[in-house]
């Protein structure tokens, strides 16, 4: 069988990303049973750009009317509580780890998860720097709680969040969200940044009709 896949790089704080994801969600609802999906994260906020969301407030805030004008999504009360607060720590490597593990150890929907992160902050303003936090969102998409929160204090997944982080930017991606084709080692870009619903249903479609990639 043809190794072919979908690639939806984001981050966890991403807001464009937010955005997106009824879109991906929808993709692989629509294409799921033809070609495997797959969410990685990309490392947006580590190291020394990990700060208090405050310090960003002034280009969130702005950003967040365009986000929902152009997607269609509404930023939630609880998010928007956060944001003028402003003492979060805006920082991807907690959900991000919460994410590689739940790919490492099920065969369940890394999308799935991948939504349910951002709806968590995006929306109801939850911590996702919270392990609790992370361990009742991933427990949605069927990973056992304990087995989480025991797995999640071994060093070796935070390890393999790095070597996801790294392989993304090997990808040579530069901003989220990007998704891409993968057929056997042929790489596609189908979107670098947001994207319709509508442009990248027919999009896909004609790949897996017709599967070179020129």
């Amino acid at each position: 069988m043809t190794n072919q896949e979908i690639m939806y790089c984001f981050d966890p704080l991403c807001g464009w990303c937010y955005g997106f994801s009824p879109v991906i969600s929808q993709l692989e609802e629509r294409f799921g049973e033809q070609i495997s999906f797959t969410a990685y994260a990309g490392g947006m906020v580590t190291g020394e750009r990990v700060a208090p969301i405050g310090d960003t407030f002034a280009y969130i805030k702005n950003a967040l009317q365009t986000v929902e004008e152009r997607t269609g999504v509404r930023f939630g009360g609880g998010f928007k509580a956060l944001l003028e607060d402003g003492s979060y720590k805006y920082d991807s490597e907690p959900p991000s780890k919460a994410l590689v593990l739940f790919k490492s150890v099920t065969q369940g929907s890394s999308i799935a998860v991948a939504h349910q992160l951002q709806h968590a902050l995006f929306y109801d303003g939850l911590s996702l720097n919270s392990t609790e936090n992370l361990a009742q969102i991933v427990k949605k998409e069927g990973l056992d709680e304990e087995v989480f929160l025991e797995l999640f204090r071994q060093e070796k997944y935070l390890a393999k969040t790095y070597e996801e982080f790294a392989f993304v930017q090997r990808l040579g991606v530069q901003g989220f969200p990007c998704l891409l084709y993968r057929k056997d080692k042929q790489l596609y870009a189908l979107a670098r940044g947001y994207q319709s619903y509508e442009t990248l249903e027919r999009m896909i479609t004609d790949l897996l009709e017709e599967p070179t990639v020129g």
